[in-house]
């Protein structure tokens, strides 16, 4: 199945003319936790092929060098800023705030909801800055103590497919919530 129209629009709001070095991946993850390894798989750009509905998907905030993997090494660029786990693990209101004072971006680029209740907030980033993505991060790390998401190739839900980890939400249907251009 090919991506949905809310998932290329993600992409294509962040990578623009780069749909190319954009990367998508999805999973099936086991009764364990662990992703069933003839399950993973990836494709560049917003023309990929999704096995089925049943797959958990993701792309890269990073912009990868041309023909390179998925590593921090082969980023040019970051794309990208989610913050993970708004509504369950870090209030809506304290990032709601971090938006109104100028230390989170404004606008809000969109809103994934990645299982009941539980959001991913994406920025989108037009310079690119690694650098400045890294102490972005750190800075988010030092309030919330937020271990995930801080590498600039780290990957995030795509609205399309399932959650996938086992537990109550292995089946819930990852939706856009949100969306700004």
């Amino acid at each position: 199945m090919k991506l949905n129209r809310a998932s290329v629009e993600i992409l294509q709001s962040a990578f623009g003319r780069y749909a190319d070095q954009a990367h998508v991946e999805w999973w099936k993850f086991g009764d364990d936790g662990k992703v069933i390894p003839s399950s993973h798989s990836w494709g560049r750009g917003w023309e990929v092929d999704v096995p089925g509905p049943d797959y958990a998907v993701y792309y890269s905030c990073g912009l990868l060098k041309p023909g390179q993997g998925r590593a921090n090494a082969n980023v040019v660029a970051v794309k990208t800023l989610v913050i993970d786990d708004v509504g369950t693990k870090l209030p809506k209101h304290d990032i709601d705030g971090l938006i109104e004072v100028g230390i989170l971006p404004s606008p809000l680029g969109y809103v994934v909801e990645s299982s009941a209740g539980n959001f991913q907030y994406g920025w989108y980033l037009s310079d690119g800055d690694v650098a400045a993505y890294a102490q972005l991060r750190k800075m988010m790390a030092e309030i919330y103590d937020m271990k995930d998401g801080m590498a600039p190739s780290h990957l995030f839900r795509l609205p399309i497919g399932v959650n996938g980890k086992p537990g109550p939400n292995a089946a819930f249907a990852v939706r856009r919530v949100a969306w700004k251009t």
